[in-house]
C-alpha cells in the first residue's frame, strides 16, 4: 500500500486541490486529442473528451466564440464537438450492430442489440442537439443528413422522412436538401408506400433535374411502376432514364470518368449500368404485359448497346433464355437442331443431327442434357449408329463420360449424387469391357478403374489398383497415364511410400512424360509426409521451371527448408518462385513463407513488409488467419503495436476455433498494456475469463483482470472481478515461489478498492473478514493498517490508536513504520492530546528528516504547538513550511494559521501582512475568501471605508460561492451608511451655518452649498437614511432661498418614498406640511 495514498485519507491538515480554469488552447487541445482519439476508432475514448469540451463554461471565456478547422471549414469549437459525439455514437452504433448480426449466440447478440440501441439512440440525440442548437448552417446540415443516414441504415424509415422533411423545411435552398428528397423516395419504396416513393424522386426532379440521384430517381419511379404492374408507367420511365444518357454518343472518356467514379466512390454504379438495367427492365415489362417479341427486341437493344457491361449483357442473355421458356421455347440453337431433324426426311441425317445436339449439349458442360440426348439417340436410331458415323460403343463410351462428369460436379457437396453418377458410368464402362476387340476397351477400362477410384471405398480402390497393375502390365499407351493414376491413389490412400515409389517409376521409365511435374511434386509431397524433408526439397526443386506447377513446387521447397530451419535457403527458392505465381492466393503464399522466413532470420521488419504484402491479396480463409497471426506477432516484435492490435483484432473477430482466438486476445492484452490502454486489456481478458471453462485457468485469468482494473484505478470493476474470482471453487494453494494465495489478494483489493472509493465501513468489514480467513495474509499489515486509517477518518480515535499501537510493536519495514508512527501522532492530536503528539511529531522530526511525508510532520508539530498556545514555535514551523516545502498543499494553510497565530500574539499588522501573502501566493486557496474577509474587516474597523469596500467586493467577485461572501451586502450597505452619514454630517453643519449667519448674502451661499451637498447625497446614497435625511434637509433649504416650486418637487419626492414604505410616517409628516404650507401661503 502506498504511503501517499494513506497521507491523502488522512481529515486534519489534508490537501487541499483547486482546478484551473481551462483557456482556449486547452479547449482546442481536448478536441484536437478526441479527434485524434476518433481518427484512431478509440470512440470510447473520443466521447468523454468531446462532451467535457462541450460543457465547459466559464466567466472568464466566451467558450461560443473559439472556432476549431476541422478539414478546410472552421466551426464553433463546442458545436463541432457536439457534432463529433453524433458521430462517435454512430460509430459505436455500426460496430455493436456488426458484431450483433454476425453472433450466433442468442443472448450475446441480445446484448449486443441492446447497447447498438443505446447507442443509437445517443446517436439521435447528439444530432438532434447540434440541430437545436447550434449556430452553424453547415453543422446543421450535415446533422440532419447523418439522421437521415443513420436512420435509413437502422431501417427506421418513418423517422428518415421525418428528418428529410425538416430539413427541406428548415433550408430549402441547402444544396444537400436533395438527400432530403432522395433518401424520402428510397424510405418509401421500402416501406411499399410506392406512390408516395414516386411522388418524392418526382419532386427530387423537379428540384434538381441532373446528376446521379436525378438519374436514380428515375430509375426508381420505374421500378414502383414495376411493382405496382403499372407497366407501361414503368417504360416510359425507364425509356427517360435510358434516353437522357444519349447512349450510343457516349466516347470513350464518357465511359472512363463514368467508371472512375464508380470505382472512387462516388456512384453505387455508372449511368451506364443504370441505363443497361432500365433496358432490361423494359424487356421485362414486355414480357410481363405477354408482348415477348418486343421483350426479346429490348433484351437484344442490351447486347448491342451495352456490350461493355458484361453482367448486365449476360442477364439480357439469360433473361431471353427465360423469355423463350415462358413462351414453351427453347434456345436458339437446340430450336434449330429440333427443326432440322423434324423436317428432314433422312433417318441417318435425323440420328447425326441428334448425336450433334448431344455433343453439343456435353460441350457446354450440360452433361444430364447430354446423357438424355444420347439415349434418344440409342434409342431412336441404334440399328443405324454405326451408318450414321457413331457407334453405340462410342456413344456409351460418351454416356460413361457425361456421367463421370456428373459425378465430378457433384463431389464434395452431395456425396450420393456422385456416387450414384460413378456407378452409372461404370455402367457405360461394363458394357464395353467384355469385348476386348472393341475400340473403347482400353479407354473404357481405364475410365472405369477411374471411376472406382472416385468411389473412394476401400473395396472400389482395391479393384481399381488391380486394374492399374492389368493395364501396367500390358503394352499399350495407358500406361504413363495409369503411373500418374497410381501415384495419386496411393497418395489418397496414405500408402505414401508405395505413391513415393510409383512417381519415381514414372520418372525414370518416362522422362520426357508430360506428366513429370506431377511426378515431382507427388513424390515430393509423399516424402513431405514421410518426414524425408531432404528428399521433399529435392523432388520440389526437381519440378522445371516451365511447368505450371513450378510456383506450388517452390513454395513446398519452401516450406520444407523452413521446417528444417533452413531460412536463408527458404528464402532464396521463395524469392526465385515468387514471379511464377498462377494467382492471388500463391502470390500471398509466397509472402506468407517469406515473412516467415526473414521472422526466423530475426529480420521482423521486413517480415512485416511481406505478411502485410500478402494481406493485399484477397485470400480469406485460413491464410488469412495465419497471415494476420504472423503479422501481428512480428509487428509486436518491432514495436507496430497498432498494427497488432489490427490483426489480433481482426482474428478474434473473424476466427471462430476458441484456442486461436484465445490466443489472438492473449496477444490482444498485452499490445493493449504496450500502449497504456489498460481499459482495453481488462475488457479483453475479461472476455477471455468469460468463456472459459477450466476453473483453474478462469481464476488466473480473473486474477489478471482484477490486477489491471485495480491499476487502472478502475474500483468498482475491481470489486467485481475479485468477488467473481472469490466465489470461484478451483485449487487456490500456493505455488513455490508464491507469496499469496489469489482469494488472499482479492480480499485485499476489495477492501483497498472500497477504501478509496469511500466506502470505508464496507472495506473494513472486508479486511476483518480477510484477516479471520487469513490470519497470516502477505497483506495482513496493510490491512491492519488500513482498518486504523478507517476507524481514524471515522472518528473513532481510541480504535485507531490501539491498531496503530499495536503496529507499533510489529515488525515492519522503514516505510510503513513511518506510516504508523505517523498516524499514532494524529491519533494523539485528534484525541486532544496535545503533549504527546507533539513528543511523537518531534520523534518524527528526528528519525525522519528526508521523508516524502516532512512537510505533514512540520504541520502537525505546528498544530501541536498552536493548541498548546505556543504561538512563537508555531510560527516559526509555519514559516519553515513556507520557505521549505511552498508547493506543499500545507503550505496555504500554514500561511493562514501563521496569520492567526499573529493575531493571538496581537501583532495585527503582522497578521495582515501574512494574510496578503496567502493570497498572493495562494490565490485559489480555501482560505482566500477568508483571509480577503478579514482584510476587509480591518480595514472596516479602522474607518477605511473604501479600502473595506473594495476587499468585500473581492470576495463577492472571486469567491461567490464562499460563506463570507453572504455577508458582503449587509457589510456594504453599512459602509455606504457610514459614508452617507458623514457627508450628511457635513452638509448639515453648512445649513447650521446658514441659520446661525446674520449676513443675507452668506446665508444664501450656505444654503446653496447645503442643497447641493444634500443632492450629492441622494444620488450617491439611495437607499440609504441618509438619502431621506438630505431631501428632507434639502427641501428646507429651498424654502430658505425662497424657490418654492423647487422646494415642492423635492417634498413630492420624499412623500413618493414614503408611499413606496421607503421612509418614516414622522419624516412624512413633516415633509407634508411644509409643502401645505408652501402650497397655500406662497405658491
Amino acid at each position: 500500500m502506498s504511503l501517499f495514498l494513506l497521507l491523502g485519507l488522512l481529515t486534519v491538515g489534508g490537501t487541499y486541490l483547486a482546478s484551473r480554469v481551462p483557456n482556449e488552447q486547452d479547449m482546442v487541445h481536448s478536441f484536437q486529442e478526441a479527434q485524434r482519439f476518433y481518427a484512431e476508432g478509440a470512440y470510447d475514448q473520443a466521447i468523454p473528451q468531446y462532451e467535457a469540451v462541450s460543457r465547459i463554461r466559464s466567466r472568464a471565456l466566451d467558450t461560443r466564440s473559439i472556432q476549431v478547422a476541422v478539414g478546410e471549414e472552421e466551426f464553433p469549437l463546442q458545436e463541432a464537438a457536439d457534432y463529433q459525439i453524433g458521430n462517435s455514437f454512430a460509430k459505436v452504433y455500426e460496430e455493436y450492430a456488426r458484431q450483433a448480426d454476425d453472433e450466433s449466440d442468442g443472448d450475446r447478440r441480445a446484448q449486443l442489440t441492446a447497447k447498438a440501441d443505446s447507442a443509437f439512440a445517443a446517436t439521435v440525440r447528439a444530432f438532434e442537439h447540434v440541430i437545436s442548437y447550434s449556430t452553424n448552417e453547415v453543422l446543421i446540415v450535415q446533422a440532419y443528413g447523418r439522421l437521415i443516414d443513420l436512420n435509413f441504415k437502422a431501417e427506421e424509415f418513418p423517422e428518415v422522412i421525418d428528418a428529410a422533411d425538416a430539413l427541406v423545411a428548415a433550408y430549402p435552398d441547402a444544396p444537400q436538401v436533395i438527400v432530403g428528397y432522395y433518401n424520402t423516395g428510397w424510405a418509401l419504396y421500402e416501406m411499399q408506400d410506392y406512390d408516395g416513393a414516386i411522388d418524392a424522386f418526382q419532386a427530387l426532379l423537379a428540384r434538381f433535374p441532373t446528376g446521379y440521384q436525378a438519374d436514380r430517381s428515375l430509375f426508381q419511379i420505374g421500378e414502383c411502376y414495376l411493382e405496382t404492374g403499372r407497366y407501361e408507367l414503368a417504360v416510359d420511365a425507364y425509356r427517360q432514364l435510358i434516353e437522357r444518357q444519349d447512349i450510343e454518343d457516349l466516347t470513350e472518356v464518357e465511359l472512363r470518368r463514368m467508371q472512375r467514379e464508380k470505382i472512387a466512390g462516388l456512384v453505387d454504379e455508372t449511368a451506364l449500368e443504370l441505363a443497361a438495367k432500365a433496358q432490361i427492365r423494359i424487356g421485362t415489362c414486355y414480357s410481363r404485359l405477354g408482348r415477348y417479341d418486343e421483350g426479346l427486341d429490348e433484351y437484344r437493344k442490351v447486347i448491342s448497346l451495352f456490350g461493355s457491361e458484361r453482367k448486365l449483357v449476360e442477364e439480357a442473355y439469360q433473361r431471353m433464355a427465360d423469355s423463350y421458356l415462358e413462351r414453351g421455347d427453347l434456345e436458339s440453337g437446340v430450336r434449330t437442331f429440333r427443326e432440322a431433324i423434324n423436317q428432314s426426311t433422312n433417318r441417318t441425317l435425323r440420328a447425326r443431327i441428334q448425336y450433334a445436339l448431344a455433343e453439343s449439349f456435353f460441350s457446354k458442360a450440360h452433361y444430364a442434357e447430354a446423357v438424355r440426348e444420347y439415349r434418344t439417340y440409342l434409342d431412336g436410331y441404334g440399328d443405324i449408329a454405326e451408318a450414321a458415323g457413331f457407334s453405340e460403343g462410342r456413344v456409351h463410351y460418351r454416356t460413361g463420360s457425361a456421367y463421370q462428369q456428373l459425378a465430378g460436379s457433384a463431389a464434395g457437396e452431395d456425396r450420393a449424387s456422385s456416387d450414384r453418377w460413378l456407378n452409372l458410368a461404370i455402367g457405360q464402362y461394363d458394357t464395353l469391357c467384355t469385348d476386348e476387340t472393341s475400340s473403347y476397351y482400353l479407354d473404357a477400362r481405364f475410365n472405369r478403374a477411374l471411376a472406382y477410384q472416385s468411389l473412394a471405398t476401400d473395396s472400389a480402390e482395391a479393384f481399381a489398383d488391380a486394374e492399374y497393375i492389368a493395364i501396367l502390365a500390358g503394352d499399350n499407351d495407358y500406361a504413363e497415364r495409369t503411373l500418374v493414376q497410381m501415384g495419386e491413389l496411393y497418395f489418397d490412400r496414405g500408402r505414401y511410400d508405395q505413391a513415393a515409389q510409383t512417381s519415381r517409376q514414372l520418372l525414370d521409365s518416362y522422362p520426357n512424360s508430360e506428366h513429370v511435374d506431377k511426378a515431382f511434386m507427388r513424390l515430393a509431397l509423399s516424402n513431405q509426409a514421410l518426414g524425408d524433408l531432404d528428399r521433399a526439397t529435392a523432388a520440389f526443386l526437381g519440378v522445371p521451371d516451365t511447368s505450371p506447377l513450378y510456383a506450388r513446387a517452390s513454395l513446398g521447397a519452401g516450406h520444407s527448408l523452413l521446417s528444417e530451419r533452413r531460412y536463408a535457403d527458404a528464402a532464396r527458392v521463395l524469392e526465385a518462385g515468387l514471379p511464377r505465381a498462377d494467382d492471388d492466393v500463391q502470390r500471398a503464399s509466397f509472402n506468407y513463407l517469406l515473412g516467415q522466413a526473414f521472422g526466423g532470420e530475426g529480420d521482423f521488419a521486413e517480415a512485416v513488409a511481406r505478411f502485410s504484402t500478402a494481406l493485399q491479396y484477397p485470400v480469406g480463409g485460413e491464410l488469412e488467419e495465419a497471415l494476420r497471426f504472423s503479422r501481428g506477432n512480428a509487428a509486436f516484435v518491432v514495436g507496430t503495436y497498432r498494427l497488432a492490435e489490427k490483426d489480433f483484432s481482426w482474428i478474434v473477430e473473424h476466427v471462430r476455433e476458441p484456442r486461436r482466438v484465445r490466443s489472438a486476445k492473449d496477444a490482444l492484452a498485452l499490445v493493449y498494456l504496450k500502449q497504456n490502454r489498460g481499459k482495453e486489456a481488462v475488457r479483453t481478458l475479461a472476455d477471455m475469463a468469460a468463456h472459459t471453462e477450466h476453473p483453474e485457468e478462469r481464476a488466473i485469468l480473473l486474477s489478471r483482470v482484477m490486477d489491471l482494473h485495480y491499476e487502472e484505478e478502475n474500483h468498482a470493476e475491481t470489486i467485481v472481478v475479485a468477488r467473481q474470482l472469490i466465489d470461484l471453487t478451483f485449487d487456490d494453494g500456493l505455488s513455490p515461489g508464491q507469496a499469496y494465495r489469489r482469494k488472499e489478494k482479492a480480499y485485499f483489493l476489495i477492501g483497498d478498492a472500497l477504501t478509496r472509493l469511500g466506502r470505508g465501513v464496507e472495506a473494513a468489514e472486508v479486511f476483518q473478514t480477510a484477516l479471520r480467513l487469513f490470519p497470516e495474509s502477505h497483506f495482513a499489515t496493510d490491512m491492519h493498517l488500513t482498518l486504523g486509517v478507517h476507524y481514524f477518518d471515522q472518528g473513532e480515535p481510541e480504535r485507531a490508536k490501539q491498531v496503530f499501537v499495536d503496529l507499533s510493536e510489529a515488525k515492519l519495514d522503514r516505510d510503513r513504520r513511518l506510516m504508523v508512527r505517523f498516524y499514532l501522532a494524529n491519533t494523539q492530536y485528534s484525541l486532544r492530546e496535545f503533549n504527546d503528539a507533539q513528543s511523537s511529531f518531534e520523534q518524527l522530526l528526528r528519525d525522519y528528516p528526508q521523508a516524502p511525508a516532512l512537510p505533514d510532520i512540520l504541520f502537525g508539530l505546528a498544530e501541536s504547538h498552536y493548541q498548546l498556545a505556543e504561538f512563537e514555535s508555531a510560527i516559526g514551523l509555519y514559516e519553515r513550511i513556507l520557505a521549505q516545502h511552498p508547493d506543499e498543499p500545507t503550505a496555504e494553510r500554514s500561511q493562514y494559521n501563521m496569520a492567526w497565530c499573529l493575531m493571538e500574539l496581537e501583532r495585527v499588522e503582522e497578521s495582515m501582512v501574512a494574510l496578503r501573502a496567502l493570497l498572493e501566493r495562494y490565490p485559489q486557496s480555501e482560505f482566500a475568501a477568508s483571509a480577503q474577509f478579514t482584510l476587509a474587516d480591518y480595514a472596516y474597523n479602522r474607518r477605511s471605508y473604501e479600502e473595506a469596500t473594495q476587499g468585500y467586493r473581492l470576495v463577492k467577485e472571486r469567491y461567490p460561492d464562499a460563506p463570507v461572501a453572504a455577508q458582503v451586502p449587509r457589510l456594504l450597505a453599512e459602509i455606504d451608511e457610514a459614508v452617507a452619514f458623514e457627508h450628511y454630517e457635513r452638509a448639515l453643519a453648512l445649513m447650521d451655518s446658514s441659520e446661525a449667519d446674520s449676513d443675507e448674502a452668506r446665508q444664501k451661499e450656505y444654503f446653496e452649498r447645503a442643497v447641493e451637498s444634500f443632492r450629492e447625497i441622494s444620488a450617491r446614497y439611495p437607499g440609504t437614511e441618509s438619502e431621506l435625511g438630505a431631501l428632507s434637509n434639502m427641501g428646507v433649504c429651498l424654502e430658505g432661498l425662497k424657490r418654492w416650486r423647487d422646494a415642492v418637487t423635492v417634498y413630492d419626492q420624499v412623500i413618493e418614498m414614503y408611499e413606496d414604505k421607503r421612509a418614516s410616517k414622522e419624516v412624512f409628516l413633516f415633509v407634508k406640511a411644509h409643502k401645505d404650507w408652501i402650497v397655500t401661503t406662497r405658491l
